[in-house]
Protein backbone atom coordinates (compact mmCIF):
# COMPACT_ATOMS: atom_id res chain seq x y z
CA UNK A 1 0.00 0.00 0.00
CA UNK A 2 1.37 3.22 -0.91
CA UNK A 3 0.02 7.03 0.04
CA UNK A 4 0.68 9.50 -2.10
CA UNK A 5 -1.00 12.91 -0.73
CA UNK A 6 -4.53 12.29 0.29
CA UNK A 7 -4.44 8.99 -2.40
CA UNK A 8 -4.37 5.49 -0.78
CA UNK A 9 -3.38 3.10 -2.90
CA UNK A 10 -3.91 -0.86 -2.00
CA UNK A 11 -1.78 -3.12 -4.47
CA UNK A 12 -1.86 -6.74 -5.52
CA UNK A 13 1.08 -8.31 -3.74
CA UNK A 14 3.00 -9.82 -6.87
CA UNK A 15 6.58 -9.28 -8.32
CA UNK A 16 6.18 -6.81 -11.39
CA UNK A 17 6.91 -8.04 -14.92
CA UNK A 18 9.27 -6.85 -17.02
CA UNK A 19 6.26 -6.03 -19.28
CA UNK A 20 2.82 -5.08 -16.78
CA UNK A 21 -0.05 -4.78 -17.67
CA UNK A 22 -0.87 -1.42 -17.06
CA UNK A 23 -4.68 -1.80 -19.15
CA UNK A 24 -6.05 -3.87 -15.87
CA UNK A 25 -9.00 -1.88 -14.64
CA UNK A 26 -8.97 -1.24 -10.88
CA UNK A 27 -10.56 -3.84 -8.71
CA UNK A 28 -14.79 -2.51 -7.34
CA UNK A 29 -14.12 -3.02 -3.57
CA UNK A 30 -17.68 -3.66 -3.69
CA UNK A 31 -16.38 -7.26 -5.59
CA UNK A 32 -14.57 -8.37 -2.35
CA UNK A 33 -15.69 -11.56 -0.46
CA UNK A 34 -15.21 -12.32 3.00
CA UNK A 35 -14.34 -15.63 3.31
CA UNK A 36 -13.98 -17.25 7.10
CA UNK A 37 -10.87 -14.81 8.89
CA UNK A 38 -9.86 -13.96 5.36
CA UNK A 39 -11.00 -11.15 2.61
CA UNK A 40 -10.11 -11.81 -0.92
CA UNK A 41 -9.88 -9.24 -3.93
CA UNK A 42 -11.53 -10.80 -6.94
CA UNK A 43 -10.49 -9.39 -10.19
CA UNK A 44 -12.69 -10.20 -13.34
CA UNK A 45 -11.74 -10.85 -16.98
CA UNK A 46 -7.64 -11.19 -16.37
CA UNK A 47 -5.87 -13.47 -18.77
CA UNK A 48 -1.82 -13.39 -18.30
CA UNK A 49 0.41 -15.57 -20.63
CA UNK A 50 2.20 -18.65 -19.09
CA UNK A 51 5.03 -17.45 -16.54
CA UNK A 52 3.94 -13.77 -16.88
CA UNK A 53 3.05 -11.98 -13.51
CA UNK A 54 1.00 -8.75 -12.75
CA UNK A 55 1.34 -5.40 -10.70
CA UNK A 56 -2.24 -3.39 -10.70
CA UNK A 57 -3.51 -1.31 -8.50
CA UNK A 58 -6.44 -2.96 -6.76
CA UNK A 59 -8.14 0.21 -5.55
CA UNK A 60 -7.66 4.12 -4.96
CA UNK A 61 -9.45 6.04 -1.65
CA UNK A 62 -8.47 9.43 -0.53
CA UNK A 63 -8.26 9.94 2.93
CA UNK A 64 -8.09 12.92 5.74
CA UNK A 65 -5.04 12.23 7.74
CA UNK A 66 -3.14 13.46 10.52
CA UNK A 67 0.30 14.32 10.77
CA UNK A 68 1.22 12.75 14.58
CA UNK A 69 4.65 13.24 16.69
CA UNK A 70 5.40 10.30 19.89
CA UNK A 71 7.83 10.19 21.80
CA UNK A 72 7.73 6.60 24.09
CA UNK A 73 9.87 6.08 26.77
CA UNK A 74 9.58 2.39 28.49
CA UNK A 75 9.47 0.90 31.77
CA UNK A 76 12.64 0.78 33.64
CA UNK A 77 11.27 -2.18 36.31
CA UNK A 78 11.48 -6.01 35.35
CA UNK A 79 9.81 -8.43 37.10
CA UNK A 80 7.63 -6.10 39.15
CA UNK A 81 10.46 -5.27 41.73
CA UNK A 82 13.58 -5.07 39.95
CA UNK A 83 14.35 -0.82 39.23
CA UNK A 84 17.52 -1.07 36.16
CA UNK A 85 19.38 1.77 37.62
CA UNK A 86 22.07 1.30 34.90
CA UNK A 87 19.35 1.75 32.15
CA UNK A 88 17.10 4.77 33.83
CA UNK A 89 20.41 6.69 34.35
CA UNK A 90 20.37 7.67 30.60
CA UNK A 91 17.23 8.23 28.48
CA UNK A 92 19.02 10.25 25.95
CA UNK A 93 19.02 8.65 22.05
CA UNK A 94 14.80 7.85 23.30
CA UNK A 95 13.65 8.12 19.65
CA UNK A 96 10.60 10.26 18.83
CA UNK A 97 8.35 9.47 15.03
CA UNK A 98 6.84 10.66 12.87
CA UNK A 99 3.11 9.14 11.93
CA UNK A 100 0.85 9.51 9.78
CA UNK A 101 -2.57 8.43 11.20
CA UNK A 102 -5.77 7.99 9.20
CA UNK A 103 -9.22 7.08 8.61
CA UNK A 104 -10.30 3.44 5.90
CA UNK A 105 -13.18 4.79 4.74
CA UNK A 106 -12.61 2.16 1.33
CA UNK A 107 -15.30 0.26 2.57
CA UNK A 108 -13.24 -2.73 2.45
CA UNK A 109 -10.02 -4.17 4.68
CA UNK A 110 -6.57 -2.66 3.98
CA UNK A 111 -4.68 -6.28 4.25
CA UNK A 112 -0.87 -6.15 6.38
CA UNK A 113 1.29 -5.22 3.65
CA UNK A 114 4.15 -2.50 3.62
CA UNK A 115 3.17 1.32 3.36
CA UNK A 116 5.36 4.12 1.48
CA UNK A 117 4.92 7.62 2.28
CA UNK A 118 5.10 10.31 -0.19
CA UNK A 119 5.46 13.75 -0.02
CA UNK A 120 5.72 15.91 -3.32
CA UNK A 121 6.56 12.84 -5.60
CA UNK A 122 9.49 12.21 -2.82
CA UNK A 123 9.57 8.97 -0.65
CA UNK A 124 10.01 10.21 2.67
CA UNK A 125 8.99 6.86 4.42
CA UNK A 126 8.56 3.19 5.03
CA UNK A 127 6.96 1.05 7.01
CA UNK A 128 4.23 -1.89 7.75
CA UNK A 129 0.64 -1.17 7.77
CA UNK A 130 -0.83 -3.73 10.17
CA UNK A 131 -4.51 -4.72 9.05
CA UNK A 132 -6.98 -2.29 9.10
CA UNK A 133 -10.52 -3.56 9.20
CA UNK A 134 -12.90 -1.65 6.95
CA UNK A 135 -14.21 2.12 8.79
CA UNK A 136 -11.67 1.85 11.46
CA UNK A 137 -8.59 4.50 11.71
CA UNK A 138 -5.21 3.32 11.67
CA UNK A 139 -1.68 4.65 12.31
CA UNK A 140 1.52 4.21 10.46
CA UNK A 141 4.87 5.56 10.73
CA UNK A 142 7.00 8.02 8.41
CA UNK A 143 10.09 7.86 10.12
CA UNK A 144 12.39 9.14 12.80
CA UNK A 145 12.31 12.57 13.41
CA UNK A 146 15.37 14.21 14.06
CA UNK A 147 14.64 18.00 14.63
CA UNK A 148 12.60 16.99 18.08
CA UNK A 149 15.48 16.31 20.87
CA UNK A 150 14.09 14.16 24.11
CA UNK A 151 16.46 13.30 26.43
CA UNK A 152 16.23 12.61 30.83
CA UNK A 153 16.46 11.14 33.30
CA UNK A 154 15.71 9.44 36.89
CA UNK A 155 16.69 9.91 40.56
CA UNK A 156 16.37 8.81 43.74
CA UNK A 157 14.59 10.84 46.31
CA UNK A 158 14.26 8.73 49.05
CA UNK A 159 14.17 5.41 50.49
CA UNK A 160 12.92 4.12 53.60
CA UNK A 161 14.50 0.68 54.06
CA UNK A 162 12.60 -2.80 54.92
CA UNK A 163 9.11 -1.35 54.40
CA UNK A 164 7.91 -4.90 54.27
CA UNK A 165 9.28 -7.56 55.85
CA UNK A 166 9.14 -11.46 56.37
CA UNK A 167 7.38 -12.24 60.01
CA UNK A 168 10.67 -12.58 61.73
CA UNK A 169 12.03 -9.46 60.42
CA UNK A 170 13.61 -9.57 57.53
CA UNK A 171 13.90 -7.30 54.79
CA UNK A 172 12.03 -8.23 51.69
CA UNK A 173 11.46 -4.26 49.87
CA UNK A 174 12.82 -0.92 50.52
CA UNK A 175 10.13 1.85 49.61
CA UNK A 176 11.87 4.40 46.87
CA UNK A 177 11.08 8.00 45.89
CA UNK A 178 11.36 8.29 42.44
CA UNK A 179 12.17 11.71 40.46
CA UNK A 180 12.06 11.67 36.22
CA UNK A 181 12.35 14.76 34.00
CA UNK A 182 11.83 14.74 30.40
CA UNK A 183 13.05 17.81 28.25
CA UNK A 184 12.06 17.92 24.67
CA UNK A 185 13.64 20.64 22.62
CA UNK A 186 12.30 21.89 19.34
CA UNK A 187 14.11 22.43 16.05
CA UNK A 188 11.83 22.70 13.69
CA UNK A 189 10.22 26.26 11.98
CA UNK A 190 6.79 25.66 13.15
CA UNK A 191 5.23 24.79 16.50
CA UNK A 192 4.39 20.92 17.20
CA UNK A 193 2.44 18.81 19.34
CA UNK A 194 4.43 16.20 20.80
CA UNK A 195 2.52 12.91 22.34
CA UNK A 196 4.28 11.53 25.03
CA UNK A 197 4.22 8.72 26.88
CA UNK A 198 6.04 7.12 30.22
CA UNK A 199 5.27 3.62 30.91
CA UNK A 200 6.20 2.73 35.05
CA UNK A 201 5.93 0.33 37.12
CA UNK A 202 4.82 1.85 40.88
CA UNK A 203 2.51 4.39 42.10
CA UNK A 204 2.20 7.80 40.56
CA UNK A 205 2.48 10.49 43.01
CA UNK A 206 2.82 13.94 41.02
CA UNK A 207 3.21 14.82 37.73
CA UNK A 208 3.69 18.56 35.71
CA UNK A 209 0.62 19.92 34.40
CA UNK A 210 -1.26 18.58 31.57
CA UNK A 211 -0.10 14.84 32.10
CA UNK A 212 -2.93 12.08 32.53
CA UNK A 213 -2.24 9.08 34.56
CA UNK A 214 -3.45 5.67 33.66
CA UNK A 215 -3.22 2.97 36.70
CA UNK A 216 -3.67 -0.45 36.83
CA UNK A 217 -4.51 -2.75 39.79
CA UNK A 218 -1.36 -5.04 41.00
CA UNK A 219 -1.75 -8.41 40.29
CA UNK A 220 -2.28 -10.90 43.35
CA UNK A 221 1.61 -11.99 42.94
CA UNK A 222 2.65 -8.42 42.03
CA UNK A 223 3.79 -5.93 44.75
CA UNK A 224 3.25 -2.88 42.56
CA UNK A 225 1.08 -1.40 40.23
CA UNK A 226 1.88 -0.04 36.82
CA UNK A 227 0.88 2.95 35.06
CA UNK A 228 0.75 4.69 32.39
CA UNK A 229 1.67 8.70 32.02
CA UNK A 230 0.62 10.83 29.37
CA UNK A 231 1.61 14.58 27.63
CA UNK A 232 0.48 16.57 24.72
CA UNK A 233 2.44 19.66 25.08
CA UNK A 234 2.90 22.26 22.63
CA UNK A 235 6.35 23.16 21.71
CA UNK A 236 6.79 26.08 19.72
CA UNK A 237 9.86 26.45 17.44
CA UNK A 238 13.26 27.39 19.03
CA UNK A 239 12.10 26.30 22.47
CA UNK A 240 12.18 23.31 25.23
CA UNK A 241 9.84 22.04 27.29
CA UNK A 242 10.45 20.30 30.39
CA UNK A 243 8.34 17.32 31.87
CA UNK A 244 8.18 15.82 35.24
CA UNK A 245 6.69 12.67 37.35
CA UNK A 246 7.61 11.25 41.05
CA UNK A 247 6.35 7.80 42.42
CA UNK A 248 6.54 5.31 44.63
CA UNK A 249 8.32 2.15 44.24
CA UNK A 250 8.93 -1.10 46.24
CA UNK A 251 12.09 -2.53 45.26
CA UNK A 252 13.39 -5.56 46.33
CA UNK A 253 15.78 -4.80 49.67
CA UNK A 254 20.07 -5.56 49.21
CA UNK A 255 21.45 -7.83 51.86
Amino acid sequence: MSRTGDMMNQKAAAPMSSQPNWNVPELDPSQGEVLGDLFFYDLKQLTLKKSSRLYTNLFKVKSEFTHLYRWSIGDFTVNNVDYQRNVAADIKGSDIWHSVQFKNNSGVPLTTAPATIFEKGQIIGQSLLNYVPAGSSSEVRVNKILDLKGEGFEEEISRERGVIKTSTGTFLYDEVILKGTLKVANYRKEGTTLHVQKELTGEVTSTSEGAVVTKTAKGLVQVNPTARIKWKPQIEPGKEKILTYTYKLYVRSQG
